[in-house]
């Protein structure tokens, strides 16, 4: 069965908001545009902390897909330098850890969602609080 393109809309959306890369939308709250693209911020998050770990710039475009012109046609570069680098150069292994989305972004959400959950409870106690009085039984 193929995907439709609305299907891959909503799984980017999910990924989105488990990475924390787009926060829970509240309550009514209607759709709003954001700074970074659905698709394309997840190649922005890539080069950014790719960059800021110290990865050279020849090796990030390689690992983007990127073509750099002349250089491709005198730079060789193997998969096996790409993953592991070398004396001079971070490979890929050696930025994974400012690749990771740390959980502290996952507790948030799920703090903001219970805080939304709570209020929702909270919301509903105080309606049968009213409704008890109405009747007389407190």
């Amino acid at each position: 069965m193929p995907l439709t393109t609305k299907a891959i809309m909503k799984a980017m959306t999910v990924l989105l908001l488990q990475t924390g890369l787009r926060g829970i939308p509240l309550e009514g709250q209607k759709y709003k545009r954001f700074n970074i693209m659905m698709n394309h911020g997840f190649r922005k998050f890539f080069e950014t902390n790719t960059f800021k770990a110290g990865m050279d710039h020849m090796y990030l475009r390689r690992l983007m897909g990127q073509k750099s012109g002349l250089e491709d046609a005198y730079l060789k570069l193997s998969e096996e330098e790409l993953l592991e680098g070398d004396s001079k150069h971070i490979g890929y292994i050696g930025i994974i850890d400012q690749l990771t989305i740390d959980e502290t972004n996952k507790l948030r959400r799920e703090v903001e969602t219970l805080t939304i959950e709570k209020s929702k409870v909270e919301a509903a106690l105080g309606r049968i609080d009213e409704l008890y009085q109405k009747l007389g039984l407190t």
